[in-house]
């Protein structure tokens, strides 16, 4: 957790995405990274290295995250980042 805390911080600090509502370059930010996890309670020791680092967190604790249109077309597309594992929870 540590680890990906001190990665998620380097990368906000770095990074620039492109701004959904101006189609223009801007510096990322927190809420631009999402830490995707099997179960919901995974994430508590993340979000406290994350909170460690001064990045901001929020846990959306969603049914059918993966499910989801838009992250079964970026998941067929490769369009997640090479470091994110995708594991669709299977349904019982």
């Amino acid at each position: 957790a540590e680890r990906v805390a001190a990665q998620v911080r380097q990368l906000v600090a770095s990074a620039t995405v492109r701004d959904r509502a101006t189609g223009l370059a801007r510096p990322a930010g927190a809420g631009d990274v999402a830490i995707l996890f099997r179960t919901r309670d995974a994430h508590q020791e993340f979000e406290k290295a994350l909170e460690r680092e001064g990045v901001s967190t929020y846990v959306y604790k969603g049914l059918g995250f993966f499910d989801a249109p838009e992250v079964l077309a970026a998941a067929h597309r490769r369009e997640l980042p090479r470091r994110a594992v995708l594991v669709p929870h299977a349904r019982s």
